[in-house]
């Protein structure tokens, strides 16, 4: 992941500098050379407001206790730093804000839930399957519901009106796998109401 994604917060880049700068040296990183590694990659982020050509090591001080506070990681100014195993656990799902889907579109983290819901449409099991098959796929009334949290109490109609939805979004977002996708589902609802 490009550590200057301008979409990362600061204690996420101050975590991908430390990484940077332990994937470099192979050993526990200081203060100094994580200060310098954040101001190598944010120079306007973690400058001095008047003499912005120099870092301002006070910026780090939040995050960094943030991420102590939240067990990302261990160490302090005077000794070094390290990573703990929950701070990698927290750093790879940071490397996966970010992915290529099967379609080959590039799809951003988000927390709109129109979004979030197609990205876990396009790495279900039911989606691999009628992306690799599509002329022997299956509708399957069950799978669809199951996917969109919807019970089989739910009418038919409620779960048409929001595929139609979803397709929509998937439209503004050209991912015409997934709507052709959503349209087979709601071709297969309409026609099996019940």
């Amino acid at each position: 992941m490009n550590v200057s994604d301008t979409s990362l917060s600061a204690i996420e880049i101050v975590l991908f500098c430390l990484d940077a700068v332990l994937r470099r040296t192979k050993k526990k990183c200081t203060f100094g050379e994580l200060v310098k590694e954040c101001f190598r990659t944010h120079p306007t982020l973690f400058a001095l407001t008047d003499i912005p050509k120099w870092p301002d090591t006070l910026k780090l001080d939040r995050p960094l206790r943030t991420l102590r506070e939240k067990g990302y990681i261990s160490g302090s100014p005077v000794t070094y730093y390290t990573i703990t195993n929950f701070g990698y656990k927290v750093l790879n799902g940071l490397r996966e804000k970010s992915y290529t889907g099967s379609t080959g579109l590039k799809i951003k983290a988000t927390r709109s839930p129109d979004l979030l819901l197609l990205q876990q449409i396009e790495k279900s099991e039911d989606f691999i399957r009628y992306s690799t098959a599509k002329m022997q796929f299956n509708p399957n009334n069950m799978r669809i519901r199951e996917l969109m949290k919807f019970t089989l109490e739910t009418p038919s109609r409620t779960v048409i009106n929001y595929l139609k939805h979803l397709k929509n979004s998937a439209v503004k977002n050209k991912l015409p796998e997934i709507v052709d996708y959503l349209e087979l589902y709601i071709r297969f609802l309409s026609i099996n109401k019940t």
